[in-house]
């Protein structure tokens, strides 16, 4: 019964996923949001049922006359064609963030096309041309103009993340992963004033807890205090390792894609506070394996550049080049800049840590080996 249900919870989230997008295919400028609380906007049963009879007769509209090989209903069939692979993609189907506008590049195009098209056709059929081209520019014209005032009243909230997510945080203070995003942003910007904002922030989620953090909450704090080389980090995150034990050792499989890269990345980040605050090698190779068992493939920026760090500051220099051949595709994509600069600051303040000489040069020419080896195509 329960993997009926969830078969079922599945299946409606995919057809409430189509009647979203196929809405969004015709008025893609109606809302231009970051997220889009489809819990809300189709709370209504008799709403979501009218939505999803239109979607589903519009497609059934539409391979009818993509077997007659209309031309206007096969360009359609693209549309489809671009949704349905992301579909199932993880972030748009969380109840917030099922409206993903980049998703639509694609199918809007071919949705222009087809549109195109079948304007053509009817056209083309009828004696009154003349009609039916006025008719055709002015939907299209309106439709233009509509679009394009609605992306400029928002198109400056998109200029920073920071931007994006306080209008949004305005607006819908309650949301979790509003909230959460804002949070992410704030504690990554370097200016001094959104860092206070951030601590303010902290302040009033403690004094709303009675004290205390959110796990999800404490995770972001962490992180900033990590980033600032601040040792308060160790205890927030040894917190968030010791209210979870238990998760660890279960299969990935069992614990599902959030919560196992929720968890690594836990563990990932308290494998670094061991190392840069502790000196603690042997400890935080224990902990990036832990965290490397949860993360399944496309997760591995989370404890690469650790471990490569690890292995150059535990004498095996070899290993670490090694690794990071083995991942410099992956690097690439995600940021190797950034990577650097993690593996740098892991080695120079974990090697102050082990009272090692001259760790500021020796972190510095290791990263020109890497990005050397950055050069050289990975295999």
């Amino acid at each position: 019964m329960m993997q009926l249900a969830s078969g079922f919870a599945n299946y409606e989230f995919w057809m409430r996923a189509l009647s979203f997008y196929t809405f969004m295919g015709f008025m893609p400028f109606s809302s231009i949001s970051p997220q889009h609380d489809i819990l809300l906007e189709l709370a209504s049963a008799r709403q979501h049922i009218a939505a999803l009879a239109v979607a589903l007769a519009i497609l059934a509209v539409v391979v009818y006359f993509a077997i007659k090989r209309q031309t206007w209903a096969i360009l359609w069939i693209g549309f489809y064609a671009g949704i349905f692979p992301v579909l199932g993609i993880l972030s748009i189907r969380l109840a917030d963030t099922i409206g993903a506008e980049r998703f639509m590049y694609l199918p809007l195009v071919m949705l222009a096309l087809a549109s195109v098209a079948l304007f053509l056709e009817i056209r083309d059929k009828y004696p009154l041309q003349r009609i039916i081209s006025l008719m055709g520019a002015a939907v299209a014209g309106g439709w233009l103009v509509l679009s394009l005032l609605v992306t400029y009243t928002v198109t400056s909230m998109w200029e920073s993340g920071v931007k994006l997510w306080s209008w949004q945080y305005q607006s819908r203070p309650e949301n979790q992963m509003v909230l959460m995003n804002y949070l992410v942003h704030l504690s990554s910007s370097r200016e001094p004033e959104l860092e206070k904002k951030f601590e303010i922030e902290i302040e009033k989620i403690q004094s709303r807890n009675r004290g205390r953090l959110p796990m999800e909450v404490q995770g972001i704090y962490a992180i900033y205090l990590l980033t600032k080389q601040n040792p308060e980090a160790i205890p927030y995150l040894q917190g968030l390792v010791d209210n979870s034990v238990g998760i660890w050792d279960q299969p990935r499989e069992q614990l599902g894609l959030m919560k196992s890269l929720k968890y690594s990345s836990i563990l990932a980040n308290y494998a670094q506070a061991l190392m840069i605050f502790n000196g603690d090698l042997k400890l935080a190779r224990e902990t990036l394996n832990r965290s490397k068992a949860l993360t399944g493939r496309g997760g591995e920026f989370q404890f690469v550049h650790s471990m490569i760090a690890l292995e150059y500051l535990a004498g095996n220099k070899a290993d670490a080049l090694n690794l990071y051949r083995e991942n410099l595709e992956m690097l690439h994509a995600y940021d190797i800049h950034k990577m650097h600069a993690s593996i740098r600051t892991l080695i120079q303040f974990t090697c102050l840590q082990l009272k090692g000489e001259n760790c500021k040069p020796q972190a510095l020419e290791f990263i020109e080996e890497l990005k050397k080896e950055s050069l050289v195509p990975s295999r």
